[in-house]
């Protein structure tokens, strides 16, 4: 039976006009045979998990303004803050971890590398020194780009303009998401 085997498996086949041998044959056809398993697999796994889901804050935060912020843990009646201040509380999303900010946006934030008073993770090239603005324009909270790559609010792509941000909305900045 030995001998058969190695004589059927070295014995040349006629493929296309070229003369090849069985064992390449049986070598290429299972190689096809795991990549189409391994692809098969992958994709229906993904299918039952469905696209990659974005971080969801657990509570959605809220931008405070006009005396409008709550008394915490942290804040005592006698530490509330004046009726015209601003204040936006953000939680920011990169590397699978969260951190909740709490910022005063009197006269505005900036957003950025460094030199910001948001300071995002200097790994993300695609994150400018200054990558953009966070202000209040009368009672409404808006969004002003400064970036070489743009800033997306909900999807939608700012760059080098502004546009009005709501509770709840997601600014994206590279890889980093803030949630308003």
């Amino acid at each position: 039976m030995g001998e058969g085997f190695i004589a059927y498996m070295t014995k040349d086949l006629d493929l296309f006009g070229l003369e090849v041998p069985v064992y390449a044959v049986w070598i290429l056809g299972g190689v096809v045979l795991a990549a189409a398993v391994v692809l098969c697999v992958h994709f229906l796994l993904l299918r039952r998990a469905g696209p990659p889901a974005q971080p969801v804050p657990l509570a959605v935060p809220k931008y405070w303004r006009k005396g409008t912020l709550p008394i915490t843990s942290g804040l005592l009646a006698a530490e509330r803050l004046s009726a015209t201040e601003h204040w936006l509380d953000m939680q920011i999303y990169y590397g699978g971890q969260v951190q909740n900010v709490r910022c005063k946006c009197d006269p505005g934030i900036t957003i950025g590398r460094q030199g910001c008073n948001v300071q995002l993770d200097p790994r993300d090239t695609l994150v400018s020194a200054q990558h953009c603005s966070l202000y209040y324009r009368g009672a409404v909270l808006m969004l002003r780009d400064h970036s070489t790559n743009g800033t997306r609010v909900n999807g939608r792509m700012v760059h080098k303009s502004q546009c009005r941000v709501n509770p709840g909305d997601c600014i994206s900045i590279g890889a980093h998401q803030i949630y308003i």
